[in-house]
């Protein structure tokens, strides 16, 4: 059984492109085949007639991406990034980012209920930036 393609939504800007390839890099070096989508947005503000597209698995999985985010620290121009895949009631998240400089990365996964997925999110960029300073001590590299 093949790995359904992950899809990775990017807005536009040459940042955002780097980012969603950084992610992408990570993805390929794993053997998961991927997607870059650029979106167009206006905020968070949705088109009035969102509740009528609404796919549970998928929001789970965005609200486990935006937790990671806002655990980690994470902005629009901090090298990080998060996918989530939903299936049935599990959740999967792989997750990373670097120091402002590059020269240390640290990466994860979690796994667990659907439910769960913020509370995993927010545990995950912990641990990884544990893991990011602990390198960054040993490099002299600035965290994100």
């Amino acid at each position: 059984m093949s790995a359904p393609v992950v899809r990775i939504g990017t807005r536009g800007s040459a940042l955002a492109r780097a980012q969603a390839g950084f992610v992408a890099a990570s993805l390929e070096a794993r053997g998961r085949p991927y997607e870059i989508v650029v979106v167009k947005t206006e905020g968070d503000r949705g088109a009035p007639d969102t509740a009528t597209i609404d796919h549970l698995p998928t929001r789970r999985a965005v609200e486990a991406e935006r937790a990671f985010l806002r655990a980690a620290g994470g902005g629009c121009r901090a090298p990080i990034g998060a996918v989530a895949e939903t299936t049935g009631e599990r959740i999967h998240l792989f997750a990373g980012y670097a120091t402002v400089d590059g020269t240390a990365t640290a990466f994860g996964e979690s796994e667990g209920p659907i439910a769960d997925g913020p509370t995993l999110a927010a545990e995950l960029a912990r641990r990884l930036a544990e893991r990011l300073d602990r390198a960054s001590v040993a490099t002299g590299a600035r965290p994100a």
